[in-house]
């Protein structure tokens, strides 16, 4: 194995990542957020529903939006415990 083969190899995995999260942002502004955003999603939009950050775990993982100092994920909100 050369080094721009592996070179190709991280860029395909790391557009997939940035791709399937991507989808799962998109999925959970349409559908799991109190008033889900229809059409175009903008600045606006986000603003007027309260978005204000996405959440990761301390691994960096994509957890979730933060909507009114709520997290939803793909599954709904996510509690956690104290």
């Amino acid at each position: 194995m050369n080094i721009n083969s592996i070179t190709v190899v991280d860029e395909e995995c790391i557009s997939k990542y940035y791709r399937e999260m991507n989808l799962s942002i998109e999925y959970i502004l349409r559908n799991k957020i109190d008033k889900p955003i229809k059409g175009e999603i903008t600045k606006g939009k986000l603003r007027w529903r309260g978005i204000k950050d996405l959440c990761y775990t301390q691994n960096q993982e994509f957890l979730g939006v933060k909507q009114r100092d709520r997290v939803i994920g793909v599954d709904g909100v996510i509690v956690f415990n104290k």
